[in-house]
């Protein structure tokens, strides 16, 4: 009953053009929701389309009470759309947030903006008016200020890594850093040990360090239907979208991820061991191939062959080492059981997250907002491999109060036409959100531009785009309105103040 209520096609609402979709946006997803909820003494069956309907202003002496006046005024009177009628600040901030804050995602001028101005003014939103995180202090700062202007990209970048974020919204060293990664020569390489599947560690001129990832298969290439999640291929254009999509979303807790284009003979062979070389061999074709030391993949029937001798792959910086930021490896609660056999207990206990909330680190700060943040991240890419995750560990005082750092995205982006709702299950058990979360995933539903459109620009500056091919975009603003429904459902059965999360980021 209640979606009917909400659907303005069910009950007849024909109104044309803008009015219709500033109703969609305002009532389709949040405002009437909450206008329910507030409301809860009101039977559903007391209201009709006239209820949501563009009304003249009510007449001088109507008293109504403040609810309606904040959704009627700021959403249902005739205003003019998008430029003056903000709709998600308006409703929210004002009429259930007591306080007022700098920085603002929804704006009279997001309407004009080009994509690169829009994705600067989301990773902008709330710069200034939430806390001020701590820094790294990973260098002495009397050896900064005594190496002045000789500090290398990396270095620099490694001295604004702070407690809530990897990156500042306005570094300019982070695209410097990019194109380092994808164009400085490299002076080492060499595989590394552990993982499922083979990495190798790049050095480059300047000493900066990257994780390469090689390009398996095409970008059209799928995961296969009877494949499980653990026995699928790493793709090295999900990394370098995962990026992308962090950077998009504003959350900037991702390290710079780079296409990279290598040649094997000059890059990995060079400096190969005697063990890695003997895993070289040519192809029936002439092209040169490997396929190293690893748990999985790692032979002559699973090779990595160039064309004849380049190869793609993605580069991801390093982060500092653990002797000087160490990190918290954390297991993550909605961990799947990676068996064919047996599911986890997540998956047949409809209250896990009860049990969670009672549960340190996730009973207190930011830590569970932050997991369900992870999750629906995780969703948009269709990453079912989110087993860990890390924090900073540095310094002590941090606590919980730091960021999960996204790494290994790797198995994301396999499947163009399946969405894996599973991977959302954090966020129907617990029914909680971060509130810049949820503005910023109503921007991207309702514009000025897609999530798919602002992804595909982003990754528009990567050497080896086109990133994302396929069915791959469209799947990206599918799964956006998919989330957007399980938080309707939420904030209808539970309220706004229960399910929507203000804690300042």
């Amino acid at each position: 009953m209640l979606i009917s209520i909400l659907n303005p096609a069910a009950n007849g609402f024909n109104e044309a053009g803008a009015r219709d979709r500033l109703y969609k946006a305002a009532g389709g997803h949040l405002i009437a929701p909450r206008f329910l909820v507030d409301k809860s003494s009101w039977a559903t069956s007391n209201f009709s389309s006239a209820d949501y309907q563009f009304h003249d202003e009510p007449a001088r002496g109507h008293k109504i009470n403040n609810v309606e006046e904040s959704v009627r005024r700021k959403f249902l009177f005739k205003e003019k759309p998008h430029l003056e009628v903000d709709y998600s600040k308006g409703y929210i901030n004002k009429a259930f947030t007591p306080r007022r804050r700098d920085g603002e995602l929804f704006t009279h001028e997001i309407y004009q903006m080009t994509p690169a101005q829009l994705i600067y003014h989301i990773n902008a939103y709330r710069h200034k008016a939430r806390r001020a995180g701590k820094r790294m202090n990973i260098f002495d700062d009397s050896a900064v200020k005594e190496r002045g202007n000789t500090l290398k990209n990396w270095e620099l970048w490694y001295l604004n890594i702070s407690q809530y974020e990897i990156y500042r919204h306005d570094d300019p060293i982070i695209d410097k850093l990019l194109h380092n990664l994808a164009m400085l020569p490299v002076t080492d390489s060499k595989q590394l040990s552990g993982g499922t599947q083979l990495k190798l560690k790049l050095t480059y001129s300047d000493d900066l360090n990257g994780l390469w990832k090689p390009m398996r298969f095409t970008r059209d290439t799928e995961t296969l239907i009877n494949h499980y999640y653990f026995s699928d291929y790493e793709r090295h254009t999900a990394e370098i979208a995962a990026f992308h999509l962090d950077r998009v979303f504003g959350f900037r807790r991702s390290p710079p991820i780079s296409g990279r284009i290598l040649n094997i003979t000059a890059d990995i062979k060079r400096y190969a061991s005697d063990r890695f070389r003997k895993t070289m061999f040519y192809s029936p074709v002439g092209n040169l191939c490997f396929y190293g030391k690893c748990s999985y993949y790692c032979d002559s029937n699973h090779a990595i062959c160039g064309h004849p001798d380049w190869i793609e792959g993605s580069v991801a910086a390093f982060l500092p080492e653990d002797d000087f930021a160490p990190r918290e490896h954390r297991r993550n609660p909605w961990r799947r059981s990676y068996s064919r056999y047996r599911k986890a207990v997540w998956e047949t206990e409809p209250d896990y997250c009860d049990g969670v909330k009672q549960t340190p680190p996730f009973n207190s700060g930011r830590v569970l907002i932050d997991l369900i943040d992870l999750h629906i991240f995780d969703f948009i890419q269709g990453n079912m491999d989110r087993h860990h995750y890390e924090v900073y560990d540095f310094p002590e005082d941090w606590k919980n109060d730091t960021i999960p750092v996204l790494l290994d995205n790797g198995r994301g982006w396999g499947k163009m036409y399946r969405d894996e709702i599973s991977i959302l299950v954090p966020l129907q058990q617990c029914c909680q959100v971060r509130y810049s979360t949820l503005q910023k995933l109503i921007l991207f539903d309702e514009g000025p531009y897609k999530l798919s459109k602002l992804l595909d620009y982003s990754t528009s500056k990567d050497p080896l785009y086109p990133i994302l091919v396929g069915g791959h975009l469209p799947a990206v603003d599918r799964r956006v309105k998919i989330i957007l429904k399980e938080l309707q459902k939420c904030i209808s059965d539970h309220g706004w103040k229960k399910v929507v999360i203000d804690d300042g980021f």
